[in-house]
């Protein structure tokens, strides 16, 4: 239990960083960790290393996937259901309805340091993942 909440700690905190500096940290650490949780699994526990693509990708004003779906809400649905698609290669249904809804939040947050936030919405994505990971 104790090893479950401090990996949803390592995954909010991971995804929370790399949305305001260090990307890396989103990007490739935070599958990273999912994969080594998962390593019980054996091979299937790569799969998670699909998440360090997607996080890539990004869903911004600038962002491929932005200029395809034209709004942001429907561009942070598509991108949270494409988020999903590791959860649902390890049985995870739910994950579709529930990731396009936390990439929907749009919540403040408050100003940590100059020009660094803690955003409520980045809490709610990645807080997400990382209970979806451990369930």
């Amino acid at each position: 239990m104790i090893v479950q909440i401090l990996i949803v700690i390592v995954i909010t905190a991971l995804g929370m960083i790399g949305g305001q500096c260090h990307k890396y940290t989103r990007r490739y650490i935070l599958p990273t960790v999912a994969s080594a949780y998962m390593r019980k699994k054996g091979f299937k526990a790569t799969i998670y290393l699909l998440l360090m693509g997607i996080l890539s990708m990004g869903y911004g004003q600038n962002s491929k996937l932005r200029k395809i779906c034209r709004t942001d809400t429907l561009t942070r649905i598509v991108y949270g259901i494409l988020v999903s698609i590791p959860f649902l290669l390890f049985g995870k249904y739910y994950a579709i309805i529930v990731l396009p809804l936390a990439w929907s939040v749009r919540a403040g947050g408050f100003e940590i340091t100059p020009g660094k936030h803690f955003l409520y919405e980045d809490l709610c994505r990645f807080l997400t993942i990382g209970l979806l990971v451990v369930i």
